[in-house]
């Protein structure tokens, strides 16, 4: 099983066409800020989205970018916040297309609607990545401008980021949610960095935190998977170390945490329908919702240790949160029948088994909320039910 970014990208084909239609009318600002780079250094920078006069609640684009960087992305911190979900597709090797949706005709607000990871090259120079085949909609099906400008990631000897390294503590990211933040014992996470790992090289991957090993579940390009020891002191900060061919390739000192909680999506993007199996073990889907009343079970990682304790590197058994979960479905209280170990997947899966509750009208989708103990996982995440 491997978690890794956007794990099931949507090819978007006719979807906007409409925009072809109307007058386009107002106009918004989609922004990357410039960079400065040293050869071979990890970025982390925002997408954001500004309004301005217009009101939209779709829109489309294609990120490109020159030679001399490579790029990945992730879903911006505030676009669960607008109830909007996230498509992309990968045309060429040096561009993705990205459509960003919701299940409503609500507005896309201001803020950051999506992360780029950029590794440089070994080269100096002056790459730019552009937005281009900009379309957007208000909820009236009005076509709206949209205004962008090439970033461009200024590559020279000695003015990089401060940032910016082989690894940075932003790329940092919950396997489960793709967002970054203090890692949890236990947890899953995707390690993004200027890593270079070539294909069918995983066994030659290395990683620890505090010296103990971390089980790493895929490793490729720019990516890692791993799982964070279950022994870790989340009272203090851990050290990553990454090693590949026996030698150590990034290390980084990152804040810690005792639980994380998020859940897995379909989509692999961190937002919209969870991950979810009904009471027959059939997917959840809009066309095949959870009754109400019955059981469904959720998936996730980062819900802290468990009674008994996980063993490292083995996969899960019986094992319940130490932790209390609590759960609202549609924002009514849904029994939580089971938290813990997802018996035989990779040890980091949490399975939470919920009871849909009884009165629940039908929504598509309703909203899941959770919290383990004080915290509380990230919003976005629904079941379809009926």
């Amino acid at each position: 099983m491997r978690y890794h970014l956007f794990l099931r990208p949507l090819f978007i084909c006719s979807v906007f066409l409409f925009f072809l239609c109307g007058c386009i009318v107002q106009a918004a600002v989609l922004s990357i800020p410039s960079l400065t780079a040293t050869p071979g250094q990890w970025l982390v920078t925002p997408v954001t989205f500004a309004q301005e006069n217009a009101q939209i609640s779709g829109i489309q684009f294609d990120l490109a970018w020159d030679a001399g960087l490579s790029l990945q992305i992730a879903v911006g911190r505030d676009l669960a916040g607008f109830r909007k979900l996230v498509y992309s597709a990968q045309p060429g090797t040096s561009s993705i297309r990205v459509l960003i949706v919701g299940t409503d005709q609500g507005l896309l607000g201001d803020g950051e609607v999506m992360r780029l990871f950029l590794a440089t090259g070994p080269n100096l120079g002056s790459p730019q990545i552009r937005m281009t085949n900009v379309g957007a909609v208000s909820p009236d099906g009005t076509a709206v401008q949209v205004r962008t400008a090439p970033a461009t990631v200024s590559i020279g000897s000695g003015n990089g980021s401060s940032s910016g390294g082989i690894i940075v503590q932003d790329s940092v990211l919950n396997a489960a949610s793709l967002l970054p933040g203090p890692i949890a014992p236990g947890e899953i996470v995707t390690l993004l960095g200027a890593f270079g790992i070539p294909a069918d090289s995983s066994a030659a991957v290395a990683a620890t935190m505090n010296g103990a090993a971390m089980p790493v579940l895929y490793a490729r390009g720019n990516q890692i998977n791993a799982i964070v020891p279950v022994s870790m002191d989340s009272s203090k900060p851990a050290a990553l170390a990454i090693g590949f061919q026996n030698q150590q390739i990034a290390q980084l000192t990152l804040p810690t945490t005792a639980t994380s909680p998020a859940l897995f999506t379909q989509n692999g993007t961190g937002i919209g329908l969870g991950a979810i199996l009904n009471q027959d073990y059939s997917y959840n889907s809009p066309s095949n919702p959870a009754p109400a009343g019955s059981i469904v079970a959720l998936y996730g990682t980062g819900f802290g240790p468990l009674l008994p304790p996980a063993v490292e590197g083995q996969p899960g058994v019986m094992s319940a949160t130490q932790l209390p979960v609590v759960a609202t479905i549609g924002g009514q209280p849904a029994d939580v029948l089971y938290a813990g170990a997802a018996p035989q997947l990779p040890g980091g899966v949490v399975q939470i088994n919920l009871r849909i509750p009884a009165g629940i009208p039908s929504l598509q989708p309703a909203p899941v909320a959770i919290k383990v103990g004080d915290v509380s996982m990230p919003n976005g995440i629904t079941v379809a039910v009926r």
